[in-house]
């Protein structure tokens, strides 16, 4: 009895709080002006807010599903096709369950409407023909949904669990001559473990009136089968390789789906079989060497498909914004390197890096010159062939600005007028001669016809430091040479620069390729001591050899171009 009093009594106390809480609101709702009409009734104050919150819920509702159609259409766009409403009808359920994670919706996969229909979050809905989704309002009577782990697309088996759920209650449900009396529960699930095929599980459910329904719940995300045959290209560029190629996925079945690729991987392999993956097609930053690649293809399952690999990919690398002073400070590791950005006037396109004085880049031609490119009539030359260029007799004297002199290195000597060797130096020097050897986008300063000798001597022992030519005494014809600092010779035998590392390197000694051209060295601009018709040339393995004089005809010429303060080069390794 002391227990039931306790009931009782606490019955009563909340019965007495209640009704103190029902009349305080009461009073609360008088003193503010809001009567029990107001507050109820079909266009009162709770039901307006109830009805709101429904019109609320169904447009989000509606929102949601026609995003998870947006992101379909998305999907198939990205591989070049339309959506249809079959694909609609096949693929709904995973995109509801990935992109809302959630389960809790109805809908039939085997249907052909025009405007299929299905349930969701509890709300009747249909699809219209322009793909878009319409809630209907709130469903009633048996309902089924079904939660597959794992929930997106897999190539594993899965597990699901199917709730079939009823409000007045279920009496029965069949599948598969298979009977299950459930005595009146709103809700049953079953569960099925290691399902290894999309299929559909088929009910006939009755409520405890004697109502029955069909309901089906399909599974759909299941694809063990990998992509079509991927065949890729790859291309050498300037950046590295630029991988082109896609495939689709395989064909989707009654017991496979159909997920779509998800990504691609790009694999590339060099010379000594270093294998790297990367994200992207476009591969950057490698350096020169022969390459081989291939991707692989993943579609939403993880299911791979590798393709044909591409070899032999040859890579010569481009060194962007080199500036002045990076060259001046490391000259060994830039001299002689082929420049990638520069073109002049007159289409000339092979440069290298011959010099830096940490200001301006001077960039000389990579081989002879071609005749073609020169005005032979301002600088009075005979030419002969593709390449040779000589004076068949001394030109008139040509003006050279002290500014030339200084930026391309020809201080130490004074041209003299009475000699034909500095006749000859002021046609290559004058840079009038030589202005369509400048750009269109105004990086060149000025050109000269081919480099001088402190120049060419100064680049050659910043590249050579242990094998240091000189050019320090002149004397009234032009430069005294040697391998001392105070050189009393006119020329560098042959015998002594084969001693040299630098021997034969192409930055001073080219090697042109037209073989039907007899071209055995190149004109260097500045005069040689010792005879007023001679001037300094490269041939051969020779600095200055004794016999050229300007009336030699198998020497060439080699423009050198001087690039402004701030002008940045790239370059291949």
């Amino acid at each position: 009895m002391k227990n039931s009093n306790q009931k009782l009594k606490l019955v009563s106390n909340n019965a007495i709080t209640l009704i103190a809480l029902i009349v305080t609101i009461i009073i609360l709702l008088i003193l503010s002006g809001v009567t029990i009409a107001m507050l109820t009734g079909e266009n009162g104050i709770l039901n307006k807010a109830i009805n709101a919150k429904e019109r609320t819920l169904e447009a989000q509702y509606e929102e949601e599903l026609n995003m998870c159609i947006l992101e379909m259409q998305t999907d198939e766009l990205y591989k070049g096709k339309s959506v249809s409403m079959e694909k609609i009808i096949k693929k709904l359920p995973v995109y509801i369950q990935e992109a809302q994670q959630t389960t809790d919706y109805e809908w039939d996969i085997d249907q052909t409407e025009e405007e299929p229909k299905g349930i969701y979050k509890g709300y009747n809905f249909y699809i219209d023909k322009s793909y878009k989704a319409h809630i209907e309002g709130i469903a009633t009577g048996i309902t089924i949904n079904t939660k597959v782990t794992p929930s997106g697309y897999t190539n594993q088996n899965v597990t699901a669990v199917i709730t079939i759920k009823s409000s007045i209650g279920i009496s029965k449900i069949i599948s598969e001559n298979n009977t299950l009396n459930c005595n009146g529960k709103t809700e049953v699930a079953i569960d099925y473990n290691n399902i290894d095929t999309n299929r559909g599980y088929t009910y006939e459910i009755e409520d405890i009136n004697g109502n029955k329904e069909t309901k089906t719940a399909q599974i759909t995300n299941i694809d063990k089968l990998a992509p079509k045959v991927f065949t890729i290209t790859a291309q050498a560029t300037d950046d590295g390789i630029t991988i082109t190629g896609n495939t689709e996925d395989a064909e989707e079945t009654g017991e496979n789906a159909c997920s779509g690729i998800e990504k691609y991987e790009y694999y590339v392999t060099d010379a000594s079989n270093n294998t790297t993956q990367y994200d992207t097609n476009e591969i950057t930053e490698l350096k020169s060497g022969t390459y081989s690649v291939y991707s692989i293809a993943y579609d939403k399952a993880g299911n791979p498909k590798q393709s044909n690999t591409v070899s032999n990919i040859k890579i010569v690398a481009v060194i962007k914004n080199i500036t002045a002073e990076m060259i001046a400070n490391k000259p060994t590791e830039y001299y002689g390197k082929a420049v990638t950005n520069y073109t002049s006037l007159n289409g000339q396109s092979n440069w290298k890096i011959f010099y830096s004085n940490g200001t301006n880049i001077f960039l000389i031609a990579g081989d002879y010159l071609q005749n073609s490119k020169i005005d032979k009539t301002a600088i009075g030359m005979t030419t002969d062939g593709t390449y040779r260029a000589w004076w068949a007799s001394a030109p008139s004297m040509q003006e050279v600005t002290e500014n030339t002199k200084t930026l391309f290195m020809a201080t130490r000597y004074n041209l003299n007028s009475s000699n034909d060797n500095s006749k000859c130096v002021s046609t290559l020097l004058n840079t009038a001669n030589w202005k369509n050897f400048k750009d269109t986008g105004n990086k060149a300063v000025n050109a000269i016809g081919s480099p001088t000798i402190e120049m060419w001597m100064e680049s050659w022992n910043q590249l050579y430091p242990n094998d240091k030519l000189y050019c320090n005494n002149t004397d009234n014809y032009g430069y005294y040479i040697g391998t001392t600092s105070g050189p009393t010779t006119s020329e560098i035998k042959v015998t002594t620069m084969k001693e040299k590392a630098g021997y034969q390197n192409k930055l001073y000694f080219p090697y042109n390729t037209e073989t039907s051209d007899t071209c055995k060295g190149y004109w260097i601009s500045s005069p040689r001591a010792g005879a007023k018709n001679r001037m300094y040339f490269w041939s051969s393995g020779n600095l200055g050899v004794g016999t050229p004089t300007y009336t030699n005809n198998y020497a060439c010429l080699r423009p050198v171009v001087a690039l402004d303060s701030g002008i940045t080069v790239n370059l291949t390794e």
